[in-house]
């Protein structure tokens, strides 16, 4: 089974990492210290929801597996989602609805 959000997930995370770093490079280039303070504040913003989605996205892992990792299982041991049915996965992608590669079906 080919994870094809978790890849789509992950290029959106290291992009958003992209972004600010790109944003507090931005920031260092303007001339009133107000603009680089709010400029580089919400770089800072942007640089840590990216990483807390990174840590997130390392518990919630197929690996070579169809169940989710980090949604656990039920009472009988049974997996609680398959990884494409992971609701904080689904959640996750939310926040990227509109990049290219969103499906549709991942809307929960």
């Amino acid at each position: 089974m080919t994870d094809e959000m978790g890849m789509w997930l992950d290029q959106q995370v290291e992009n958003q990492r992209h972004d600010a770093q790109a944003l507090k490079a931005l920031a260092t280039a303007m001339p009133a210290p107000e603009t680089v303070e709010w400029l580089t504040g919400i770089a800072d913003t942007l640089a840590a929801d990216a990483d807390s989605k990174r840590r997130i996205l390392d518990v919630h892992r197929g690996d070579d597996r169809e169940d989710c990792a980090g949604c656990g299982l039920d009472a009988i041991g049974l997996p609680v989602w398959r990884i494409d049915q992971c609701p904080t996965r689904l959640a996750l992608a939310l926040a990227y609805a509109d990049k290219p590669g969103y499906s549709e079906e991942w809307q929960s």
